[in-house]
């Protein structure tokens, strides 16, 4: 998984009726030491972020699977980054 800070929300005036009811965010991906790094994305949100949250995030196939699973009568589902968690803190272990 990937982490991210959440830089703002998504709007769209039409979108694939299997997102009928998705909320979706923009990310600005971050580093291991939770500074800005590349190009902000939009994600599907499944964590219930919120602005200025720092998130861990999904790409891929597996960006779909949480969807899927509250959406099983669905066979395709348009989604490549999904929020799965909001992060509470980050604790680096220390050199051994």
């Amino acid at each position: 998984m990937l982490m991210a800070r959440v830089i703002g929300s998504v709007w769209t005036s039409s979108r694939q009726d299997a997102l009928a009811s998705a909320r979706f965010v923009l990310l600005q991906p971050l580093d291991e030491a939770k500074q800005p790094y590349g190009e902000a994305l939009a994600a599907l949100d499944m964590g219930g972020s919120g602005p200025g949250e720092i998130v861990l995030y999904t790409t891929a196939y597996e960006a779909a699977i949480p969807w899927k699973e509250r959406h099983p009568e669905l066979d395709l589902v348009g989604v490549d980054a999904t929020v799965v968690g909001v992060v509470d803190r980050v604790d680096k272990a220390g050199n051994a």
